[in-house]
């Protein structure tokens, strides 16, 4: 009943809050743990193969 009966939004303010710490932490791991960044930035290399030759080799062969 307190669900549908919160007015002041203290229930999404918890919610916020929960969601706000739960990614920061997922954040850090990934970075810490996992180096996020650096699997990002080959990703990008690769499949812009630098300078986006990817991209130019794929137009060319259509």
């Amino acid at each position: 009943a307190e669900l549908f009966t919160d007015l002041e939004g203290a229930f999404q303010s918890k919610i916020d809050a929960a969601y706000f710490e739960t990614s920061k932490y997922l954040l850090d791991v990934l970075n810490k743990n996992y180096q996020l960044l650096e699997h990002l930035q080959a990703m990008r290399r690769y499949l812009l193969l630098g300078q986006g030759d990817f991209i130019r080799h794929l137009m060319d062969l259509l």
